[in-house]
Formats: C-alpha cells, structure tokens, sequence
C-alpha cells in the first residue's frame, strides 16, 4: 500500500510539472511541440533516474517507484501525444501528424540512451 501512494505522490507532482509546463507559450505553428518538449524531458529524466537507481545510487525500491513510475509517469503523456496525433490527422495535416509520431517515438527513445549515457559520463 505504500507502493501505491509513493507513486501516487510522484505522478501527483509530475502532473502538476507537466501542466505547468504545457502553460509555456511557444509559437509551434500547429505543432503540439509542449507535448513533444515535455514527452522529451520525461524521457531524459526516466533514462538518468534508471541509470542511477542501478548504477549510482542503488535507490530505494520507493523511491525509484517515486521518480520512475510515479514522476516520470506523471509528467509525461502518451494519451495526449496520441489525442494530438488524432487531430493533426483529422485536420488534414497528414505531414505533420506523421512528422509528430516519428519524431515523438525516435527523439523520445534517443532521450532515454541519452540521459543514461549522460549520468553515466557525470556520475562515473
């Protein structure tokens, strides 16, 4: 039961990151870049957290959950990427719709190596 209110606490943070975060008025063009910028830091931060956990600092189950599961979890969003994807294809924007989903799924898995290699380069 502690799992689940340490990861409830995280995503509760990383949801209140993630809207303050979507507030940032950037001039995209019709490119929901917010979601990209966020799903993008979400992924650097998952892949040092992992790194870390492991290798660094052997983390806490709990607190790995809260950084992990709960922050990263929280802070970025899949169901708002996917809801954006919809509408730019809906709206006849097939370039940028694709454009979206490739960069959204490279750029993010690139971020998650990145941001391992990264703690890994400064913590080791």
């Amino acid at each position: 039961m502690l799992n689940c209110l340490v990861v409830g606490l995280g995503g509760f943070l990383g949801a209140i990151c993630r809207y303050l975060c979507s507030m940032f008025p950037l001039n995209s063009y019709g490119f929901p870049i917010n979601t990209f910028i966020i799903n993008f830091i979400g992924s650097l931060l998952i892949g040092c957290f992992s790194y870390m956990s492991i290798h660094i600092f052997n983390l806490d189950l709990r607190i790995n959950l809260f950084l992990t599961v709960g922050f990263c979890g929280g802070f970025t969003t899949f169901s708002t990427f996917s809801l954006e994807t919809i509408k730019l294809l809906e709206h006849g924007k097939i370039l940028q719709g694709i454009t979206y989903i490739i960069l959204s799924i490279a750029v993010c898995l690139i971020a998650v190596l990145l941001g391992r290699y990264l703690c890994k380069i400064i913590l080791s």
